[in-house]
């Protein structure tokens, strides 16, 4: 295992620890509330404590381990609790995450301490506080499944080598085949939502002077995080495509289904791998990059409290808020999917700037979709110009979503070629009475807020 300082502290930060007391101040002083405070307070004692200790005119790490290693056994789990509880609470302050560049070192004990001795002293001891830090943290997790896993805070000082991971490839570029959409206009039905696709991703991404402009003018932001939700097969992937195609902005898939790792903390580094990579690639590009994240509600589904942090699929929730914050800024635009919206955390749902229900598709636009593949081939082309018998198959198809229409096609085609014929309405009545196909429910899938709407084609959250 291979260790590297990237912070000199564990967490503390004093303009970040006033920001929070100011929250505190004016929140009501509930339960929840109470317990931030307490272990706040609690935890900066512990930290100013081992500070202490490793100052070497106290005897130093060497000296006072044992006494260091007892005080982090308590502080390990109460810092990660206490930054799930205040991201919980308080998510703007992006509290279990603090990077080198953020931290106040001139006004905390061991900036003065750093300051104070040979930088090579300095580095020595840095080095044996992550070491000392990570050894605790591996014991834990190791003999004790109810202590909380801690989440980015707590790990910042730990790279991994190859060979300690599965090293798998998670991320893939988007490479369009003949069947890929060309741009949204190949898109069937879905015209609300794609209105609200071409002026608040596909315009900014097209006219970013004119997008600027807006902004100034207007408030109105560049959504850097979308996401589009509902049933399984109604098009999500492909809109993600249809917008890559259009706007000429190469996009990188990421599988969250995919990434998860037998590894402690495995999960979360594949992650920041992805995120890093393609921050690597968007430098280098004249247009942003899409990231694509799909089935997110494999691990971003929401946390339970303190007792499920021992889950890896919390730790990277954890992890994931902070990288959505300022994917723009660095030439990234990701575009998330999930069939169940409902299970997606909390604190990622407030991130959302733009979302878009994909529903299943109403009769007409069933009409339309029938038609287009219909008239793709040769053998389809009379049903398809047949209008009453194409809007009887249509009713008959309602409820289903569009891949599985796109499947019945294919099997009509099949009876048809074993009769060397024409496509026959008859066809899809025996494909649809033999087939293993399955009505969709789609309440299952709306949004609890609309859940009693019948129609929901989109919705918009510009923060």
């Amino acid at each position: 295992m291979k260790l590297t300082r990237i912070n000199i502290n564990f967490g503390y930060n004093k303009r970040l620890n006033q920001k929070l007391n100011e929250k505190l101040d004016k929140s009501e002083q509930t339960a929840s509330i109470k317990l931030i405070r307490t272990l706040n307070s609690s935890c900066n004692e512990t930290e100013s404590s081992i500070n202490q200790l490793e100052n070497p005119s106290q005897g130093g790490i060497d000296r006072n381990q044992e006494q260091i290693n007892i005080l982090l056994n308590y502080f390990i789990p109460a810092k990660a609790t206490l930054c799930s509880l205040v991201d919980r609470f308080f998510p703007e302050l992006s509290f279990g995450i603090r990077t080198i560049d953020e931290l106040d070192r001139e006004d905390t004990e061991r900036g003065a301490l750093y300051q104070s001795i040979p930088k090579q002293e300095a580095d020595k001891l840095c080095y044996r506080w992550r070491e000392s830090l990570f050894n605790i943290l591996e014991k834990n997790i190791a003999t004790k499944e109810a202590l909380s896993t801690p989440n980015r805070l707590c790990v910042a000082g730990v790279e991994y080598d190859e060979e300690d991971g599965e090293n798998q490839e998670v991320l893939t570029k988007f490479e369009p085949s003949s069947s890929s959409p060309k741009s949204l206009d190949d898109v069937v039905g879905l015209e609300k939502t794609i209105k609200k696709i071409k002026n608040y991703l596909i315009f900014p991404l097209e006219n970013p002077q004119e997008a600027q402009k807006r902004e100034e003018d207007y408030g109105i932001k560049v959504p850097n995080f979308s996401v589009f939700f509902g049933p399984p097969g109604c098009g999500k992937t492909m809109l993600a495509q249809a917008i890559s195609a259009q706007t000429g902005c190469d996009m990188y898939m990421l599988d969250l289904s995919q990434v998860g790792s037998s590894y402690v903390n495995g999960t979360v580094i594949n992650i920041r791998k992805a995120f890093d990579e393609v921050e690597k690639i968007a430098k280098h590009s004249d247009k942003p990059v899409i990231l694509f994240m799909d089935e997110m509600d494999s691990l971003l589904s929401k946390r339970e409290g303190s007792l499920s942090q021992c889950k890896e699929d919390d730790k990277v929730v954890n992890a994931i808020l902070p990288l959505l914050s300022d994917t723009f800024d660095k030439n990234i635009l990701v575009i998330g999917a999930t069939n169940m919206y409902n299970s997606l955390d909390s604190a990622l749902i407030r991130r959302i700037k733009f979302g878009a229900y994909i529903g299943l598709p109403s009769e007409e636009e069933i009409k339309k979709l029938l038609i287009k593949r219909l008239t793709s081939f040769k053998m389809g082309v009379t049903l398809a110009q047949n209008e009453k018998e194409i809007q009887q198959i249509a009713k008959s198809l309602t409820g289903y979503s569009p891949s599985n229409i796109v499947d019945m096609v294919s099997q009509t085609s099949e009876i048809a070629c074993e009769n060397q014929r024409e496509l026959k309405k008859e066809d899809f009545d025996v494909v649809l009475k033999e087939g293993n196909w399955q009505k969709i429910d789609e309440s299952e899938y709306l949004p609890e807020n609309k859940a009693q709407k019948k129609v929901v084609k989109g919705f918009l959250e510009n923060k």
